[in-house]
Order: structure tokens, then sequence, then C-alpha cells
């Protein structure tokens, strides 16, 4: 059965919901922030991680809980678009909406209101941007980090390491740890999930200097397939062989193993081609790129059969262990690697899903040898799920910093692309009335914050406007851990990705307007 609401109820009702949701979410904002105990069927969970708390609340009334549904739908659009940011957009959508709401009681048209309150957001993200200066320094990193993760030192100085060491091209993963604190591992060359075809590692791990590559894409399968390839890799014996292939069948399989022990003949190793499907054709490729050797496959116009020597590539040294093979390229290759580097970032950009892009961003990260590894422990279950949803916010604010820069923070970017918006002359009395809706908007994440540290956002933001007046500093802003106004961009610097600000503005904005032009709700009953 249907129930439907409409006009100003159903407004109302959707209104209260979304407020709920920021109530709940609120209260994990900022340096000042306190935990959310949630009750959960894996075991109870402490958290300060706002998209968490926000994908929990269900309200028991319908028209409520769906406006609370459309609200946790925009924050975790968000999340998952640049990690951070989910507390942001439901402050500013929830006090767009409450105000809009209060303007249309009084007859202000809604659609209009709407108009304005969306071309006011889209001069704001251009205020916004224009703050915005490149970050360029460890400190710089960790600090972005530092705020992220509510004041987690130890999770920002492994993130800011992490970060410089891996390179702009280079892959973090945060993965569960054993003790009680935060380790970093950082991978160097490329690194295989993949050991050797055949045995000669049992007693441990071994190196090899200087090895010849040959990388087939193509499946071999007899002695006819590999035996030009060997013959040709005598001509430079000592140095050892490292076959890559799609598949080795076992009659290839023997002839690798005898000429690798007998004496006069080419030491080959054959190893396990890494990724599954048609992925195994893109990770040979890459190996090709990396040790400069050529791609060789019908689908290139090449024939295996009638291997050339200068189809081998060379590394500086392999490491083969049972289940991982890693490599080190010589840096005379390096060229063509960047060169292979920036094919596969165009097609990350393009790629049609999030799955590929992701297996596109691990295999760059891998060529470049750039793979981190953070490890997130804690004292009990809950105290690590906490942290280590706390530490993707942060490594999820910090590539964003790095790939878009960085504005003031502590809310007083918005507070100032606020006093800087313009409504169009000649428009309506209800389009500039929306333009004022968002500039007073654009003030309550600071009152949040400061709020939420047990002072007044009012007192706080007229302190800030009056020191505006008189000093010409667009990284001015409001520091909550001191309470007073400074210059953010001195030490501790206190700033905000600009992607993670503009994205949060946009989304609140989408789905405020939403909320305020609907006139009609209609939920189910059982």
């Amino acid at each position: 059965m249907a129930r439907i609401t409409h006009g100003a109820k159903a407004r109302r009702q959707l209104l209260s919901g979304a407020l709920k949701l920021t109530e709940a979410v609120g209260v994990t904002y900022g340096p000042y922030g306190r935990n959310c105990i949630l009750s959960r069927m894996a075991g109870l969970l402490s958290t300060r991680d706002g998209v968490t708390v926000a994908q929990e609340v269900v309200l028991g009334n319908p028209e409520q809980n769906l406006g609370a549904a459309l609200l946790k739908v925009s924050c975790t659009k968000v999340n998952e678009e640049v990690g951070d940011g989910t507390t942001t957009t439901a402050i500013l959508a929830a006090e767009i909406i409450k105000e809009g709401q209060r303007l249309i009681a009084t007859g202000v048209e809604p659609m209009q209101l709407c108009r304005g309150i969306r071309e006011a957001g889209a001069q704001a993200e251009t205020l916004i941007r224009a703050l915005s200066s490149a970050i360029q320094t460890p400190e710089q990193i960790a600090r972005v980090a530092t705020l992220a993760s509510n004041n987690d030192a130890e999770v920002a100085d492994g993130l800011a390491t992490a970060a410089m060491a891996i390179g702009k091209d280079g892959t973090i993963v945060i993965e569960d740890g054993y003790g009680t604190g935060v380790t970093l591992e950082c991978k160097e060359g490329m690194e295989l999930d993949r050991g050797p075809l055949h045995g000669g590692t049992d007693f441990g791990e071994i190196v090899k200097h200087g090895p010849l590559v040959a990388v087939v894409g193509q499946d071999l399968t007899s002695w006819w397939d590999i035996k030009e390839i060997l013959e040709e890799a005598t001509q430079w014996q000592p140095r050892p062989l490292l076959l890559f292939a799609l598949n080795v069948a076992q009659e290839a399989m023997a002839s690798i193993i005898l000429n690798s022990t007998r004496k006069g003949l080419i030491d080959c190793t054959a190893i396990r081609c890494p990724g599954y499907g048609h992925h195994r054709k893109d990770y040979l490729r890459d190996i090709a790129a990396l040790s400069g050797a050529a791609y060789v496959s019908k689908d290139e116009g090449l024939e295996h059969k009638q291997w050339k020597g200068e189809w081998f590539g060379a590394l500086k040294q392999v490491s083969i262990h049972p289940k991982t093979t890693t490599l080190i390229p010589y840096e005379d290759h390096l060229p063509k690697m960047r060169e292979h580097l920036d094919r596969l970032r165009r097609e990350a950009d393009t790629a049609a899903s999030d799955f590929d892009r992701d297996q596109i961003r691990r295999r760059m990260a891998s060529l470049s040898g750039g793979l981190a590894v953070l490890k997130v422990g804690g004292v009990t279950e809950a105290e690590r799920k906490d942290r280590r949803a706390r530490v993707e916010d942060a490594l999820a604010a910090v590539r964003a910093a790095l790939k878009g820069g960085i504005v003031p923070g502590g809310g007083s970017a918005y507070l100032q692309a606020s006093l800087k918006l313009l409504a169009p002359t000649g428009a309506s009395p209800a389009i500039q009335v929306g333009w004022g809706v968002l500039g007073k908007a654009l003030g309550a994440p600071l009152q949040a914050l400061v709020h939420n540290a047990g002072g007044s956002g009012e007192v706080a933001i007229d302190r800030l406007i009056e020191r505006w007046a008189v000093e010409d500093n667009g990284w001015l802003g409001w520091d909550v851990l001191q309470g007073r106004v400074r210059d953010l961009a001195v030490d501790p610097v206190v700033m905000d990705p600009t992607l993670v600000a503009v994205c949060a503005l946009r989304a609140a904005v989408s789905v405020a307007t939403m909320l305020l032009s609907v006139e009609v709700s209609i939920t189910r009953t059982k």
C-alpha cells in the first residue's frame, strides 16, 4: 500500500529526516568531533567516520527515512568520488534545505529559488578554486592526512612518507595489521604475485643479475615453440634467461628444465604469467615495457618461432621466490617505461568501470615501483576498524590534495566564497533569494566546527570577517584548536583538498535543490 503526502507536509517530513541524519553525522565533525557507537550484526563499532555513520541511519517514519536516504546517497557519492567530505556535504545540504524551506513557506517560488541556489553554487565553486594552491612538501601532505584522520599523527606521518616514496603514479594499499600501531612497507621494483613454473626456490630466494627477458603473448606448447628463443639466448651466455608467456605446456617446460640443468646450455627460468583472463596480456606488455623487450605475439605481427635477438629485453636484477617475483629495471629502459605509463594514464582516464580503472592504477604503481602497504592495527577489533576507516579517509584526502591542490581549511574557504557571491543583476527576486540562501549556508561548516569545540560559530565568523576587512590575506581563518583567527598557511597549516571542498558543495546543492522542489512524496506502508 502506498502513502501519498503533498506540499509543505511532504517537504517538512523530508527535511526532518535529512536533519536527523545530519545531527548524527555532525557530531563526528572536526578535531573536536565525538564518537558514534553503532550496533551491527558483526558487533559493536565506535567510529568518527562520517560516511560509516551515515550508512547506518534508517528511520522509522517512511517520509523522514526517504529524506535521510536521499541525503545519504549524496554523501556516499562524494565519498566514492574523493573519499572524504561526507560530513561537510550533510551540513551544507541541511542548512540549504532548512533556509530554503522557511522561504518557500513565506511564498517564494520553489523552482526559481532552486535555480538561484544552483547558479550561486557554480560561482562558489569558481571562487573556491581561485583560492587553491598546489601541494609541495611532505609536511603539507602530513597535515592534510592529520586533519582528515582527526589528528592521528601516526597515520599522518605514515601516509606522508608513503606518498613521497611512491610518487604520483604510486599506489598505497591499506591492510589489517597485527600490532597496535601503523606500519609501512615500501616495495622496490615491479613485484609480481607469481613464482617460477618449475622448482628451484625450495630453499628461499634466488637472485639473478642481468638476466635476458623474453616476453611471448601466446601459449608455448612444445620444444619447437621455444627452440629459437633458447638458441638465440645462448649467444649472451653466461647471462640467464627469464621467460614470460601466457602458458607453458608440460613438453615445453621439460625442455626448459633440461636446458637449465645441463652444462653449456642456457640457464632459463619460466615465470607464471601474472593476472587473470584477458588481463594477462596487459601484464605481459607491462613487463616488456619495464625490461625493454618486444611483446612478441601474432597480435603484434611477430612470430616467436622465428625469434630475433633484438626482441630480448634485460633486467638489472630479478629476485625469485616460490610465490613472488621482483623485477628491478635498468635506468636505460625508463624512457620506454614512462611512455607506457603515459598510455596507461590515458586508459585510466577513459576506463569504462571503476574496476578497470583500479586495475590500471595498480599496474601503473607496479611498473613505477611505487607500491606502499600501510598496515593498521589496534588494541581491539573495534579500534582497528575505526582507525582503518579514518586511514582510508586520510588517504583519499591526500590523493585529492595531490591531484587538485589545497584551499584554506576549517570552513574558511566556504566563508570567503560566500562574501564574494554576486547575484546577477536583473534576476527575479526568487533567484536572488536563492543566492542568499547559499551564501548563508556556506558559513555552516565553520559554525559546526566551532560548535563541536564548545564555542560560538557566530562569534568566530564575525571576528574572521573583521580581520578580512583590514587584512587582505586569503589564508586567514579560524583555528578551531587554538580558538582564534590566524594565518592558516603558517605551521601548523590548516587546509582542505580543493577537490573535496568542491565536490561536497556540488553534492550538497544537488540534493538540497532536489528536496526543496518536491511537491509529492510516495512511500510504501505495510
